[in-house]
């Protein structure tokens, strides 16, 4: 089964986080979480702006760039000896 990676909204509860859809996973099945709180919302202009942002060409080649760079980086670093 291919699955890509989705970004959730969710809410703590002690060591459980819990999401308003369903994941389409198995129960029980491994996952990697990576968790940061989510913005302040109270400001509808800035999430807006922020919205418009991650919707834009410009944060799509941003990201490009980002992993193109990472690679770059990766390639050209020298092996880690021991």
């Amino acid at each position: 089964m291919e699955f890509s990676t989705q970004i959730l909204d969710g809410v703590v509860h002690g060591n459980t986080i819990t999401v308003s859809q369903p994941l389409g996973l198995a129960d029980g099945e491994a996952v990697r979480i990576v968790v940061s709180p989510l913005r302040d919302a109270q400001d509808p202009a800035l999430e807006q702006k922020v919205q418009e942002w991650e919707q834009s060409e410009d944060a799509r080649e941003h990201a490009e760039f980002v992993a193109w760079n990472r690679k770059l980086r990766q390639l050209m670093r020298p092996p880690i000896t021991e």
